[in-house]
């Protein structure tokens, strides 16, 4: 016989307050606790055969009243109840990779009088990966493209069956204009169906799309926040509570993945991250509301196309479908008349590739690399990034064609 057959309607109240993973941080607090109790209340019976002759309860009474098995006092009830609120306000569940919020369990302690540098050298180092610009040969754009426009997403883990995945685009700043956010979309997914390299098909699930103005509409969504101003919050975090101990991470070219602190030290605290960045911007996607075909997914998270992945094979890299939505840019003639046009513009056949990828799903593209970089394994939750911006980053590749071993080739 179970333990919660007899606290239904402790169950009931939790229920009724807590939803989503809470609510099964918080049953399963009282299942616990109780099955601690029933434990006690055993011993506390075998040890005395007697009730004690005085008018305090038993231990034996106050924890499991003879006659019931997993009886509770109406008192004791009261504080499973207490103990599994309790549970959900302090407990919460680290996510499954670096990237993800919550932050998972091993970031690193950050030394408090290093803590400033390495922020300040990851922003130099976002600043210098900002000058350049999307490479149209992976990720599908106009060869006119000279946009600086860039995209990145924020991950977090709700529970062990739903994640969600904000996708922000930022635009490039223009005269008498800062950078702005104006793009926000969410999309969700099982964290255990998010490799699509692998599987068949698309499990992303797309939840809602805001342009322009629009932008905040959802109330519910994570801030609207350039990575600039993210660099700015965290510098804020680490100024306001100078008597905690950051956690830092960072992506393996030194950009942030994770700014914050642990929940034991300060669960009120907010929590920065950044899982992947790109210099895609999204302009020619298509259905332009159906932002879970804009990504590709792996077991550790979602990536627009053109986002840096060395710790997948230098032959995959995600590109953007390449079914036209709204007519692209044509590529300008040289007023010279010389160069050549692009050859896939001209005879879409010459491109099978082309063909084959006009569903509006980004996809994994196979690129002809020479000796090509592949993982020997995928990686573990922290391998994903570094402890520091200028740390040598490293994870087991091998270089090989057709069985032979390219070297030095």
């Amino acid at each position: 016989m179970r333990v919660t057959k007899w606290l239904k309607p402790e169950l009931a109240i939790v229920d009724s307050h807590v939803t989503g993973t809470f609510r099964w941080v918080a049953r399963a607090a009282i299942g616990r606790t109780a099955r601690g109790l029933h434990v006690r209340a055993q011993n506390a019976r075998e040890s005395s055969d007697v009730r004690p002759a005085t008018g305090r309860a038993s231990t034996a009474k106050l924890y499991a009243p003879r006659g019931s098995t997993y009886g509770c006092s109406a008192h004791l009830r009261t504080f499973l109840v207490l103990s599994a609120l309790a549970a959900v306000a302090c407990g919460v569940t680290p996510a499954r990779y670096a990237g993800w919020e919550p932050m998972p369990l091993g970031v690193p302690v950050a030394p408090r009088d290093q803590a400033f540098q390495r922020l300040a050298q990851s922003r130099a180092l976002w600043q210098q990966w900002r000058r350049y610009s999307v490479d149209f040969r992976l990720s599908g754009v106009p060869r006119s493209y000279r946009g600086h426009a860039y995209s990145y997403v924020r991950a977090r883990q709700l529970s062990a069956a739903r994640m969600e995945f904000t996708l922000f685009v930022v635009d490039a700043p223009s005269e008498g204009k800062a950078e702005r956010v104006t793009v926000r979309a969410l999309v969700s997914a099982d964290p255990n169906q998010l490799d699509s390299i692998r599987a068949k098909g698309n499990h992303l699930r797309s939840e809602w799309v805001e342009r322009g103005r629009e932008v905040g509409a959802h109330p519910e969504g994570i801030g609207a926040r350039t990575v600039d101003q993210l660099y700015d919050d965290c510098a804020g975090l680490l100024n306001e509570y100078r008597e905690l101990e950051p956690h830092l991470y960072f992506h393996p070219n030194g950009v942030l993945m994770h700014c914050g602190f642990s929940q034991q030290e300060c669960a009120r605290c907010r929590e920065i991250s950044i899982e992947s960045f790109s210099h895609y911007s999204f302009d020619w996607e298509w259905p332009r509301s159906d932002p879970a075909k804009w990504v590709c997914g792996t077991p550790w998270g979602v990536f627009p196309p053109d986002a840096p992945l060395p710790e997948l094979s230098s032959a995959f890299q995600c590109s953007a479908s390449f079914q036209p939505g709204p007519a692209r840019p044509l590529t300008p003639t040289p007023a010279n008349g010389e160069g050549v046009d692009d050859i896939c513009a001209i005879d879409p056949s010459a491109c099978p590739q082309m063909l084959a990828h006009r569903d509006g799903n980004a996809f994994w593209g196979l690129l002809n690399v020479r000796c090509a970089r592949r993982p020997m394994r995928s990686p573990t939750a922290l391998e994903v990034g570094k402890a520091a911006p200028f740390q040598t980053w490293s994870f087991p590749f091998w270089n090989g064609a057709g069985g032979i071993e390219c070297g030095d080739l």
